[in-house]
């Protein structure tokens, strides 16, 4: 295994792959790369493509994809459901590393299938429906599926950010802020309640993580699932395709959203990657800013 040459990974070399998969790499094409996963598509000498991802915690990737194939073997209606998912398998892992070998799709991503601005809002629902055919008894990185959970998400969120502030890590984030932020989502009670009804969600549902091929809908990268309201991926999924989410679903859920985006990148800048947390002040400022005006 070779450690990355920017960020904190471990990755396969071409002749540790090539006898893995019994196979030559002929070419290996960098697809995305940032502190928390590399991905690659590998093309070996037998004709075979493939992405190949290295990651570090936080992920449940591997433990998701492997959950998710037992589902299928023990139910038809599952093993039907998952056809939503492309083949995985772990080569390797010892924590915090993951590395995994997943199918190659030859498909366009969602928003260049549907480009018509007003078939985007119902295509976007019934993908989020597929996702909730899923089997749920699978591994989330978090779980906000229900009133009380969400209490507790946000009582966490508050205090990473309180800890951000005492450490001085966000300047722009004042400690006056977090306190409004706080008494705002405390007296917003219609949040928790849209808990009630939760299911399994990608997490970040962007328009490139959805492939649509001629028969079916592709979803990828379940690094990060949730469980919680299904109109959260709905609207995470509208805005990456331009279209404004709150007519469709609600000011609350977009409210929810920031949320959780306020969560991650605090986690971000106080776990995985500190050295951006500049960057973090930023846009944790500016998410606070928009739900104090929502």
């Amino acid at each position: 295994m070779n450690a990355h040459p920017y960020f904190d990974l471990r990755l396969h070399d071409d002749a540790e792959l090539a006898a893995l998969l019994d196979a030559p790499l002929i070419r290996r094409e960098l697809v995305q790369a940032w502190p928390l996963s590399c991905v690659d598509k590998i093309h070996l000498a037998d004709g075979r493509v493939y992405i190949y991802k290295a990651q570090r915690a936080p992920t449940v990737e591997p433990a998701f994809y492997a959950a998710m194939a037992a589902h299928a073997a023990q139910s038809a209606v599952a093993a039907d459901a998952t056809r939503l998912l492309v083949g995985a398998q772990t080569l390797w892992e010892e924590a915090p590393y993951a590395c995994m070998l997943l199918e190659y799709v030859d498909a366009p991503p969602f928003a260049e299938v549907y480009r018509t601005y007003e078939l985007r809002p119902s295509a976007c629902s019934l993908i989020t429906r597929f996702i909730g055919a899923l089997p749920e008894d699978v591994p989330v990185y978090l779980d906000v599926g229900t009133p009380e959970r969400w209490d507790a998400f946000v009582k966490e969120t508050i205090d990473l950010l309180r800890l951000l502030h005492a450490e001085g890590a966000c300047p722009q984030v004042e400690h006056q802020t977090i306190m409004r932020l706080a008494h705002k989502l405390e007296a917003r009670v219609e949040l928790a309640d849209l808990c009630r009804e939760s299911q399994l969600l990608h997490g970040d549902l962007k328009p490139d993580n959805v492939l649509m091929t001629d028969l079916t809908i592709r979803v990828i990268d379940w690094q990060r699932p949730l469980r919680g309201p299904r109109l959260l991926d709905v609207g995470t999924l509208l805005e990456g395709l331009g279209v404004d989410p709150i007519p469709h679903v609600g000011k609350d859920v977009m409210v929810m959203r920031r949320v959780l985006d306020i969560h991650w990148l605090a986690e971000c800048a106080l776990r995985w990657f500190p050295a951006g947390r500049k960057t973090y002040d930023a846009q944790i400022a500016a998410l606070i800013r928009e739900i104090l005006r929502a």
